[in-house]
């Protein structure tokens, strides 16, 4: 019996020093997030010029700023909205990071952009992903956006970081929310 309280006092002693780290990482904790798909709604990616700016990166709170970056796209014989409920703005936000790329195999499309982890403090916002460019033969090219939405939090700065690299990073204090900037309606 001493035997195993001993195991399992050093069993809790062990996991109380490793949940810290688990849960931290720079001074920075896990945000809990979920992924939109955009075939949920009746939209386009607005252009912009992905050759000076390959990956476009957006941190949209209302449904102003989503009126911006996408475009609606009436199709005949379908009922889905254009854009988000109002409500998920009262308490989420989400990130955006696009891409102009060949049309991937409608197989491959969820596998472009995978999250790795979002983490944050009161500040500032880490959103690190990995991208896998479509292995395709199409010869015409989609804008394709990741969208993950998460509590809605009023942070300075948000670095969006592809494959180890920072791809951009929005200085929310001066109103930066979109990269490459967008003219808001």
């Amino acid at each position: 019996m001493t035997r195993v309280l001993t195991i399992l006092f050093l069993l809790g002693t062990v996991m109380s020093m490793a949940l810290p780290c688990l849960a931290t990482e720079g001074g920075k904790t896990a945000v809990p997030y979920r992924t939109l798909s955009l075939e949920t709604f009746n939209c386009f990616v607005a252009n912009w010029d992905a050759e000076k700016q390959p990956v476009l990166c957006a941190d949209i709170r209302t449904r102003t700023d989503w009126a911006t970056l996408f475009k609606a796209a009436a199709v005949m014989g379908t009922a889905k909205p254009f854009a988000p409920d109002a409500k998920l703005f009262e308490k989420e936000q989400i990130l955006v990071v696009a891409r102009v790329m060949p049309a991937p195999d409608h197989d491959q499309s969820e596998k472009i952009f995978t999250v790795e982890t979002i983490s944050g403090n009161d500040e500032e916002l880490e959103f690190r992903y990995q991208y896998q460019p479509p292995d395709t033969v199409a010869t015409y090219t989609v804008k394709l956006p990741l969208l993950v939405v998460v509590p809605k939090h009023a942070y300075r700065k948000i670095v969006f970081i592809e494959n180890t690299t920072t791809v951009g990073t929005l200085d929310l204090v001066t109103g930066q929310w979109v990269i490459p900037a967008q003219k808001k309606k």
